[in-house]
């Protein structure tokens, strides 16, 4: 039997958009794939992408909920605008020395983590 590696999958639900004259109900699913032995890298960038995104939290705490609602309501291009604008694309914490996939497997593990054991 061949091992699998543990992932976390990430859905964003009960997304309404208008397609054309259609209502359409979508979600956006990603999977993270991650090794059994977390490299300690993996660790160092996780807590470089917590700091950034707490900065961010702090600084701009309203334009990251605008975000988050554009995101959730489809509103597109208002959301890839602001992601670039607070520079919280991947690349913008691969740059700082993040990655900030690596928080969001700790943070999976952590949420599953309470709720199995």
């Amino acid at each position: 039997m061949t091992e699998t590696a543990p992932y976390i999958e990430v859905t964003l639900g009960d997304l309404h958009r208008s397609v054309s004259d259609i209502e359409a109900v979508l979600r956006h699913t990603g999977r993270l794939n991650f090794p059994r032995e977390i490299p300690r890298e993996g660790i160092e960038r996780a807590q470089v992408d917590a700091e950034i995104l707490a900065r961010k939290l702090r600084e701009n705490g309203d334009d990251v909920r605008t975000l988050i609602e554009a995101v959730v309501t489809g509103r597109g291009p208002e959301a890839h605008r602001l992601l670039e604008e607070l520079e919280l694309a991947e690349s913008d914490f691969q740059a700082q020395g993040g990655g900030i996939f690596w928080v969001i497997v700790i943070a999976g593990v952590l949420c599953c983590a309470s709720e199995a054991y």
